[in-house]
């Protein structure tokens, strides 16, 4: 069906699947773990698009005062 329909969930949904997303499965590297853990609370706590969560450098994310900054976001706008 088109467009998809969207699904929501709420904080503490999120949270358990953030937890979820923590535990390690098989022969999974402990960089993999948190790469996955960092991935989905990214997208989840700051409302990324994957194509933007890809596109970000080191030089987008200051830290210090906990702001990431977007280029050329949905449409290029």
């Amino acid at each position: 069906v088109y467009p998809a329909k969207r699904l929501h969930c709420t904080y503490d949904q999120f949270n358990q699947f953030l937890e979820t997303a923590k535990n390690k499965c098989h022969s999974q590297s402990d960089y993999d773990v948190l790469l996955t853990k960092t991935i989905v609370a990214m997208l989840g706590y700051t409302g990324l698009r994957i194509s933007e969560l890809c596109s970000l450098r080191m030089q987008d994310v200051d830290l210090e005062n906990r702001k990431i900054f977007v280029y050329l976001g949905k449409g290029k706008k």
